[in-house]
């Protein structure tokens, strides 16, 4: 059992959390007053999130809110189902909903610092809890009506509870690890490959012999992805029984993909990243103006779409390697950045400040790197924060590149800039660590 939090550092997980709820409010009241930074009240995702958590609180649930009839599943469900009880009491107010989102992205600093003390003891964490407030990348996104704070906080949550799993390894911290991972994967579908990602391996580095350590692995892999599906069942039965066409999450994967793989995102200036297909609901189509939206509900025009995004594809195929490397420039901030914060401002992101998120996330990363080689040097703690990395660049790999995807890696990287900063003071300035009793061993 890890050592419980001593005084001192639950004074300062109180006095940090104070802090990030300070910033995300005092941005949201400065900056979100008005229209956003699209020159609209809202922008991009943020208006069907909007929307939809009113329509589910006027007692439309998950029906189109934009009056056009019809079954809805344009995203997955928790953002509105969070943010429904909010437009309940305070009807038609954006910036209730905001202030929502930034309590969410408050809780998720506080996950992150708690995280941290797990990883690297208590130093590590209350610095991992300052960097979280104050990051740019993470405190952007708790002021727009969308899903990354809460794909952050179901990050945080999630590698919590496997390093607990690693600490107590049984069936029942598996599955109560899978009870959170369905959650997360309502939030943001892509989370569904960090469990498995994240958990194997820790499993795996139980001590045990080696044929009992494998049935055990599999055994508790099996108990974490069966509670996973429990909790996801009843909004895929949902789905099945509306649509047309099978529907698990959501009706965006048909849209995505055909975004992401035509003429237009396979060479010039727009390569790797996403752009508005072929539809009559979106007026000037850039991607593929051959593609016609069909009749029918979102499920069949998901599946056209993606049907479509998939011929492309088998018949592009020598064009996939530097589509796929310009994906990944662009999730990582390494390939024509300035492009990124004209397509954050179109999703609610002010440029500037994305601007210098940017800067931010280039500091962290060299720090990010010493904290990797730290931990990896003392046998501590690792894969499961570098599979989030894994996670953004199969996304990446997947759709397209886009700075928010790299929600589940910020998370890591906050922790990991945390451990490197900390290891480097301490070599410049050696001092007594007061409590690294709450380190995890290695799992790598």
């Amino acid at each position: 059992m890890a050592a419980a939090p001593t005084r001192a550092f639950r004074r300062r997980l109180i006095a940090i959390t104070l802090l990030a709820a300070s910033v995300r409010v005092s941005y949201i009241l400065i900056a979100k007053q008005g229209d956003d930074a699209c020159g609209q009240p809202l922008c991009g995702d943020a208006i069907w999130y909007s929307a939809q958590a009113q329509a589910i609180a006027d007692g439309a649930f998950f029906e189109d809110p934009f009056g056009r009839g019809g079954p809805a599943a344009d995203h997955p469900p928790l953002t509105p189902l969070v943010l429904a009880p909010v437009s309940f009491v305070f009807p038609d107010s954006v910036l209730a909903q905001r202030l929502a989102i930034a309590a969410i992205g408050t809780g998720a600093v506080a996950l992150v610092m708690l995280l941290g003390r797990r990883v690297g003891g208590e130093r590590v964490g209350s610095v991992a809890g300052v960097l979280a407030a104050l990051y740019p990348n993470l405190w952007l996104n708790d002021g727009v009506v969308m899903s990354e704070a809460l794909a952050a906080a179901g990050t945080a949550a999630l590698l919590l509870l496997v390093l607990a799993y690693g600490r107590a390894p049984g069936v029942r911290s598996a599955a109560v690890l899978g009870l959170a991972g369905g959650v997360a994967v309502l939030a943001r579908a892509e989370l569904a490959l960090l469990l498995p990602l994240s958990l194997l391996p820790v499993a795996l580095a139980a001590p045990r012999g080696r044929r009992e350590k494998r049935l055990v692995a599999v055994r508790d892999v099996a108990v974490a992805g069966a509670v996973t599906a429990a909790v996801l069942v009843p909004w895929v039965l949902f789905n099945v029984a509306r649509f047309e066409e099978p529907v698990t999450i959501s009706t965006n994967d048909g849209l995505t993909l055909i975004g992401a793989n035509c003429d237009k995102v396979y060479g010039g200036g727009s390569i790797g990243i996403w752009v508005v297909p072929a539809a009559e609901a979106y007026g000037d189509p850039m991607c593929a103006p051959e593609v016609v939206r069909p009749e029918g509900d979102q499920s069949v025009v998901s599946a056209t779409y993606r049907d479509a995004a998939l011929d492309y594809i088998g018949n592009h195929t020598r064009d996939l390697p530097k589509v796929l490397l310009a994906r990944q420039g662009r999730v990582w901030s390494a390939y024509e950045t300035h492009q990124m914060w004209w397509y954050n401002q179109g999703e609610g992101r002010e440029r500037t400040l994305s601007r210098i998120g940017e800067y931010a996330y280039k500091v962290l990363v060299p720090l990010a790197a010493v904290g990797a080689w730290s931990l990896r040097r003392r046998r501590r703690v690792l894969w499961p924060l570098l599979a989030t990395f894994v996670v953004v660049a199969a996304t990446a790999t997947l759709f397209y590149g886009l700075v928010r995807f790299r929600v589940p890696a910020e998370i890591a990287l906050v922790v990991l800039a945390a451990q490197g900063g900390v290891r480097l003071w301490e070599r410049w300035r050696p001092t007594p660590l007061a409590t690294d009793d709450a380190v995890e061993p290695s799992t790598t």
